[in-house]
C-alpha cells in the first residue's frame, strides 16, 4: 500500500515536471519579450533621442535627458570637446535636430514647422569668419574663462558672442517650447526638454563647441560667388 501511495506521488511530480518544462518551451523569456511593448523589452535605450511632447507626452524622442545623462558619463578622457560634443550631439540631438544639426524634421503646427536647424550656431554666435569659429572652440577646449578677454577681445563680434553664448546655454539648461504657428491649433509636438542636472556645463560647451565646427562656410562662400 505504501510503495503504492510513493509511485504515485512520484508520477504527479514528473508529470508536474513535465508540464513545467512544456510550458517553459513556448512561452519562455523569448516569448515574453516578444510580447513586450518596444521601450519596456529594451529598456531605456529605447527612450532615448524623444523629444518631450505637450502636456508631458512622449513624441519622437521623450526621455532623452535620462539617456544622455547616462550616457555622458562614458565620456573618453582622451577625446577633444569637440569630438565629445560629437558623441553627445548624435546620441541625443539628431534625432530631433536632423544628423550633424542639418534640421529638417517636421514640427506641425511649430512657428517654422520644422525643429530648428543648429549647424548655423555660429552665425547666431556672431563668428562670421572661420578663424573667430576657431579660435572660440579652442578657448572652449582649455577652460578658459571668457569674460575675463573682454577687455582685449580675440576678435570684434566678441562681445555680441558671450551674450548669444550664455542664451544659448541657459537654452540648453531650462528647455524650450515652440511657438505655434495656429495659436487655435494643437500643440507642435517637438518640445526641446530641459537639460538641468541631466548635463554638466562643461558637456554643453562640448555640444556647443562641435556645432560651431559644422557651420558650412563652403556653402557662403557659394553664395557669394
Amino acid at each position: 500500500m505504501r510503495s503504492a501511495i510513493v509511485l504515485g506521488s512520484v508520477a504527479v511530480v514528473l508529470l508536474l515536471l513535465a508540464s513545467a518544462y512544456l510550458w517553459w518551451g513556448h512561452m519562455g523569456p523569448g516569448h515574453m519579450a516578444g510580447q513586450m511593448p518596444g521601450n519596456m523589452a529594451h529598456g531605456e535605450h529605447a527612450m532615448a533621442g524623444h523629444a518631450m511632447g505637450p502636456g508631458g507626452k512622449m513624441g519622437p524622442g521623450a526621455m532623452a535627458g535620462e539617456a544622455m545623462g547616462a550616457r555622458a558619463a562614458e565620456a573618453d578622457p582622451n577625446e577633444t570637446l569637440v569630438d565629445r560634443g560629437k558623441r553627445l550631439f548624435a546620441q541625443n540631438c539628431a534625432a530631433c535636430h536632423g544628423p550633424r544639426g542639418r534640421g529638417g524634421v517636421v514640427n506641425p503646427n511649430s512657428l517654422t514647422e520644422t525643429v530648428p536647424r543648429l549647424d548655423r550656431l555660429a552665425e547666431r554666435l556672431g563668428l562670421f569668419e572661420p578663424e573667430d569659429a576657431e579660435a572660440v572652440v579652442e578657448l572652449l577646449q582649455e577652460g578658459k574663462d571668457l569674460a575675463a578677454l573682454r577687455e582685449e577681445p580675440p576678435f570684434p563680434s566678441y562681445g555680441m558672442c558671450l551674450a548669444q553664448l550664455e542664451a544659448v546655454r541657459q537654452l540648453i539648461h531650462k528647455g524650450n517650447k515652440p511657438g505655434k504657428k495656429d495659436p487655435n491649433g494643437p500643440e507642435p509636438p517637438l518640445q526641446m526638454p530641459s537639460w538641468e542636472g541631466k548635463l554638466s556645463d562643461r558637456d554643453i560647451d562640448a555640444v556647443v563647441s562641435y556645432l560651431i565646427t559644422e557651420y558650412p562656410w563652403d556653402e557662403d562662400e557659394d553664395e557669394e560667388e
